[in-house]
């Protein structure tokens, strides 16, 4: 992983307490998950909790680093991915033209 925190998104749904069901959601960072990045960039979990009285469920996604050498990420560039590539310097031949005089 890089040294840049990753983007997340955790959402916690169930029954918090005798008021009924509700759900939170916490965000952080900038996530990509539409088109085909989803099935590259975002890796997703979902948990259960079984508490005394009643059930939580945890759902936490992370959005995982573009890595060209596929060690911890994925290798395809997202979609809105722009590089700039330097200009060749190109070595303009040199005519020589004559100029007549009359």
């Amino acid at each position: 992983w890089s040294s840049v925190c990753a983007p997340c998104t955790v959402v916690q749904s169930g029954l918090m307490a005798q008021d009924g069901a509700e759900s939170m959601k916490f965000v952080d960072g900038v996530m990509i998950h539409t088109r085909d990045s989803i099935n590259y960039y975002i890796d997703t979990t979902l948990h259960h909790v079984l508490l005394r009285s009643h059930m939580l469920g945890v759902k936490v996604k992370m959005m995982l680093s573009w890595d060209p050498c596929v060690k911890n990420g994925p290798k395809k560039s997202l979609l809105d991915h722009r590089s700039i590539v330097d200009s060749k310097d190109e070595i303009l031949s040199t005519i020589s033209i004559s100029r007549t005089t009359g």
